[in-house]
């Protein structure tokens, strides 16, 4: 029996992202969640284009999931407890940890000199509006309810973890780095382990293989997944040889049966489902789609 989970985790919705990673996806019979801005869609976002809501629809007939990533990506006011802890929870799981401190100066860099690249800031006022909004936009859009929210920028605080859940998601991912149990996963505060400029097919590998040894669920963050990087974009970047070539790896361990790919929803579901407490609130929220 498997013990162990992989997600595929996209954020916010680049059409090239969207085209160089659904076609490889299907080829290997494995699926990935895919987390837009709805009011973005369709627009572009840090200089490059969005896909489209059309584009969308057709990925949920492959068997991919559309999540939330907000309303608008506003990133909420956290205290500067917050931001030592991701970042010194992500130096710890950081192989090359030089590279790592070199891509947090290099963001605050870019963050600083490039316009579009500083998200604006949201009070506790708004966390409902962009809960609940990009939830209703979906389901107005695709017919079918998100289930998962990903934070914007991976900030989050304890009235945003309750809003979430209270709108009916049933998990919500943090860009904290790190694996998640499977005996018991916070499920509004799920970690990850995101592609920066830096990471290595051989570094994603090792991840796979963690995650296996420790029988948790590992959830891969990637945003911009192309053949090149484009000259106007400054962030976080995975080409699509490096992407194939990780798959493979990947695929390799699933058919062993070492492992199981799944989106964060039906992994999040499978969660619920081991206890009584998370049943109940799966049968309180009334999900959609004959769930």
């Amino acid at each position: 029996m498997v013990q162990a989970y992989l997600t595929l985790s996209f954020d916010d919705g680049f059409k090239e992202t969207y085209d160089s990673t659904i076609s490889c996806l299907c080829d290997r019979g494995l699926n990935g969640s895919y987390n837009v801005i709805t009011s973005l869609v369709g627009s572009t976002y840090l200089n490059l284009p969005l896909a489209s809501w059309a584009n969308w629809q057709y990925a949920l007939t492959k068997g991919m999931e559309i999540g939330s990533h907000s309303v608008n990506h506003c990133i909420p006011v956290v205290p500067l407890s917050y931001n030592l802890r991701v970042l010194a929870d992500s130096f710890l799981h950081e192989p090359n940890r030089f590279s790592y401190l070199k891509h947090v100066a290099q963001n605050i860099f870019i963050t600083s000199h490039y316009r579009g690249y500083s998200a604006p800031k949201m009070k506790s006022d708004g966390i409902a509006y962009e809960v609940k909004g990009s939830k209703e936009e979906i389901y107005r859009r695709l017919g079918r309810e998100a289930l998962s929210y990903v934070y914007p920028g991976g900030a989050y605080t304890r009235a945003y973890q309750a809003c979430a859940e209270a709108e009916g998601y049933v998990s919500a991912r943090s860009l904290v780095r790190g694996f998640n149990r499977l005996d018991a996963p916070s499920l509004f505060a799920l970690k990850c382990m995101p592609w920066i400029r830096y990471t290595t097919v051989e570094t994603a590998n090792k991840w796979v293989a963690a995650v296996i040894q420790r029988n948790g669920w590992l959830i891969e963050v990637y945003h911009l997944v192309a053949p090149h990087k484009p000259a106007t974009y400054h962030s976080d970047f995975t080409s699509v040889d490096d992407f194939k070539r990780h798959l493979d790896y990947i695929c390799n361990l699933r058919d062993k049966g070492k492992l199981q790919v799944d989106t964060q929803e039906n992994v999040a579901i499978r969660m619920c489902e081991r206890s009584l407490n998370g049943k109940q609130r799966l049968k309180d929220k009334r999900i959609r789609g004959g769930r």
